[in-house]
């Protein structure tokens, strides 16, 4: 993934940093992917079942928190949440550690923000 908007015209931060809107983004890319495929009867069912497993891996990272252990930490510079004692905190990924603050901090669990509510579709 880049570090930059895979989608600069829809951006929402105005950053131009890849963000839990971008993420979003992806998963309706590969659900339109996934249903142009099906919809023209591809024959090739491994491409078939590629995209269903990329897109239920994207949906599966989208609001679960990540556990620094297992997942990792964030791949670019990003806003996130994090656990911090009994506290959900908003910090930051950025040069290789979180920030809350104004200081670099322990974490163990993180997760993406999740994507801000579009006023046309209502609250989901």
């Amino acid at each position: 993934m880049s570090d930059y908007c895979l989608y600069p015209n829809q951006c929402q931060n105005g950053l131009g940093i890849d963000c839990s809107q971008c993420h979003q983004n992806r998963i309706a890319d590969l659900e339109a992917q996934l249903a142009a495929a099906v919809a023209i009867n591809d024959i090739d069912r491994g491409r078939i079942k590629k995209l269903k497993a990329r897109l239920a891996a994207a949906e599966a990272d989208a609001g679960r928190w990540m556990d620094v252990s297992v997942d990792g930490y964030p791949d670019k510079a990003c806003k996130v949440l994090i656990a911090r004692g009994n506290a959900t905190v908003l910090g930051a990924w950025i040069g290789d550690s979180f920030w809350y603050s104004n200081e670099k901090v322990a974490a163990l669990f993180w997760r993406h923000l999740p994507a801000r509510p579009d006023p046309a579709r209502g609250v989901e």
